[in-house]
């Protein structure tokens, strides 16, 4: 393209391209904007779903205190909670290094050089960080579904969880799963990638409390023995007198072993739902 010659037409040329070079930067702004928002977004999901957790955790646990046979789920679901909660915290200690090397943060709550490509290029693949992440989100999966006792039960919640390592696609020419997440990646686009990881540990979590939550049938008490019961306001009949009372069918659960009858503070013996 030829240089115009007339100063206005030169003028105007110029100030296409300063144009062009404002929009870019208003869409890489935009972009950039985005980016923290997803990750704000992921973060507040975390929160929820970790709230959820708890009272699920909980329900498991009363249960497991009310009836003996469940008793081992209660450390399942500390090793669950563990597991998950190491891995979370591990990728957070992360987060902490990109943005300490990004700066710190700004007036706005966001990294200092959020379009820093080099951030992630050191901290990640050069020190090896993204290798080890590697290894944590395969070990952590590993170790989350090792509480599922059921083989088949197994296979289906691995083939449904988040927390894993997705393949590189064919086409891409990144030869490693951490060169193709993390090369050349800005610090405003490696947050919420972390986020997600964090994210996906959290529902993964959430899937094997589930588990066990239906295991346990917490949300049903069947009624399995059956029992004929007279109640009558007197407990002794006067000859001639007209004998009334009420005759039932009384029905309790065999497993139930929580029950407890005490009279003037002394424990009676419970069988069969009674005592």
């Amino acid at each position: 393209m030829s240089i115009p010659k007339k100063p206005r037409q030169l003028m105007v040329n110029l100030m296409y391209l300063v144009l062009t070079a404002m929009l870019a930067l208003n869409v890489s702004a935009e972009v950039m904007q985005a980016l923290f928002s997803m990750d704000k977004s992921l973060n507040e999901s975390s929160k929820l779903v970790e709230g959820s957790n708890e009272k699920l955790a909980l329900a498991i646990n009363k249960q497991a205190d009310a009836y003996s046979q469940y008793e081992p789920f209660k450390e399942k679901v500390k090793k669950t909670q563990k597991t998950a909660s190491d891995f979370f915290n591990y990728v957070n200690e992360l987060r902490g290094e990109i943005i300490e090397a990004a700066g710190g943060l700004d007036k706005n709550g966001l990294p200092q050089q959020k379009d820093n490509k080099d951030i992630s290029q050191r901290v990640l693949l050069k020190n090896g960080r993204a290798e080890i992440l590697k290894g944590k989100i395969i070990e952590t999966r590993k170790q989350l579904l090792a509480l599922v006792d059921d083989e088949a039960t197994r296979q289906q919640i691995a083939d449904n969880i988040p927390l894993k390592i997705n393949p590189i696609p064919e086409d891409s020419d990144k030869k490693t799963w951490e060169q193709f997440t993390f090369q050349q990646m800005p610090v405003a686009a490696v947050l919420p990638m972390l986020s997600k990881f964090q994210n996906d540990a959290k529902l993964t979590e959430t899937t094997i409390l589930n588990h066990f939550f239906n295991q346990m049938n917490i949300d049903v008490v069947r009624p399995d023995k059956f029992y004929p019961v007279i109640s009558t306001d007197n407990n002794y009949v006067i000859r001639g007198e007209k004998y009334e009372g009420e005759i039932f069918l009384a029905a309790y659960s065999s497993t139930a072993d929580n029950l407890s009858i005490s009279v003037d503070g002394r424990p009676l013996r419970v069988e069969d739902g009674k005592a």
